[in-house]
């Protein structure tokens, strides 16, 4: 699996891509017109956040969210079934239907999305600041809706008239390398990517290891324990840098790493 950006094969025309496809730039000053990221997320606490870029302003609808895999691109995030956004304006949008809550954003500001797809909720941030309650505690979100228990797409749209051609520009940030501010408690990156593991396990005096633990290399937490079969064969996935400890009874404990993931 490639890096998690904006698709370049799921945008309008109307935008062009850059910088390793995260840099979202709006080519036209007619229509209304949106570009979906790489892939969609399910159950799940997802966080993303979008950097506002040169060329959009607080008096300019823009819209920053998630739409749906049917959702037009030719139309603004929010504006059809399924779709929630927030926009620069200080209105939010879900399935067409807006308020306005009065907290605007212009170039330089980091909008963050926290979505919580089990409960059906949604919290939008001003530079780490959450404009309604806490998705920590799950408080207060700026939606509670059975629409947004679904399988949903990070989104950014432009409406050409607002815009400066060739300037106006939203950066997505997908991943804990690149985000401006970290997710609350509770929620992952949305390009969080789970990367297979595996190797075999034998004791000297013969048989399999009972276990391996698969440990974080930043916090040192226990990321997941798998059971080697009886030929040893073990199997596991990891999101991140990490240590893999051997156990067997009656051997002494073996650790490898940290293994790096490029």
């Amino acid at each position: 699996m490639g890096a998690y950006t904006w698709n370049p094969d799921d945008k309008s025309t109307s935008i062009a891509l850059s910088s390793q496809n995260r840099v979202a730039t709006a080519l036209t000053t007619s229509g209304e017109y949106a570009v979906r990221a790489t892939d969609k997320r399910g159950a799940g606490k997802w966080y993303f956040d979008v950097l506002i870029g040169s060329g959009c302003s607080s008096g300019s609808a823009f819209q920053i969210g998630l739409m749906r895999a049917t959702a037009s691109i030719q139309g603004g995030v929010g504006n059809s079934g399924g779709g929630v956004s927030y926009d620069l304006r200080g209105y939010t949008y879900l399935s067409g239907a807006y308020g306005y809550m009065g907290i605007t954003a212009t170039a330089g500001n980091v909008i963050g999305v926290a979505w919580d797809s089990v409960a059906g909720k949604i919290w939008f941030s001003k530079n780490n600041n959450w404009m309604s309650g806490n998705p920590a505690s799950g408080t207060s979100p700026q939606y509670n809706s059975a629409e947004l228990q679904a399988e949903l797409y990070p989104a950014v749209s432009f409406y050409g008239p607002h815009v400066s051609a060739n300037i106006s520009s939203m950066t997505g940030n997908f991943n804990s390398t690149t985000f401006a501010y970290s997710p609350p408690a509770g929620f992952e990156p949305y390009g969080l990517v789970q990367i297979p593991i595996g190797g075999n396990v034998t004791k000297l005096g013969g048989g399999a290891g009972d276990a391996v633990v698969i440990i974080d290399a930043t916090t040192k937490g226990t990321v997941a324990v798998a059971i080697p079969d009886e030929n040893g064969d073990w199997a596991s996935t990891i999101t991140d840098d990490y240590y893999v400890l051997y156990l067997g009874n009656d051997c002494q404990p073996i650790a490898h790493g940290p293994y790096i993931i490029a």
